[in-house]
């Protein structure tokens, strides 16, 4: 990890929330490997919202696309309880209308599955994190 890496996710607490295991695994990897820490996953919106609340992260990744509430909703019951939720969706979703909401409620564009740190790095920084 580069000083300049380690610098940019210093002190910051993630929590990722994405139903594949594999998917939070290579999340908290890259995270991990560029100084952020990963205080908790959940595999379901439910869960990561009850997470949220509960481990008061700096930030937390959402897919979109999982069983139960998908993640648009859950991102807009987030920002509905948290205005100041920063958000960073990672997600192989394309559909326009749910782009456009996640748009609406100021989420940084949407990282492409499978996430590199070269993709992830700037909807980070666009969150503030």
């Amino acid at each position: 990890m580069t000083a300049e890496a380690a610098a940019l996710g210093a002190g910051k607490r993630i929590l990722i929330v994405d139903d594949a295991r594999l998917m939070r695994a290579v999340l908290r990897s890259i995270l991990e490997g560029h100084g952020y820490e990963v205080v908790g996953e959940a595999d379901n919106a439910e869960d990561g919202l009850r997470a949220y609340d509960r481990l008061k992260p700096d930030g937390v990744t959402f897919d979109i696309v999982m069983p139960g509430q998908r993640g648009t909703e859950a991102v807009q019951a987030l920002k509905g309880r948290d205005a100041c939720a920063r958000i960073v969706v990672v997600s192989s979703v394309e559909d326009e209308q749910e782009l456009a909401l996640l748009r609406v409620l100021g989420v940084p564009p949407v990282v492409s599955k499978p996430p590199s740190w070269e993709s992830l790095r700037p909807a980070l920084e666009a969150a503030g994190l």
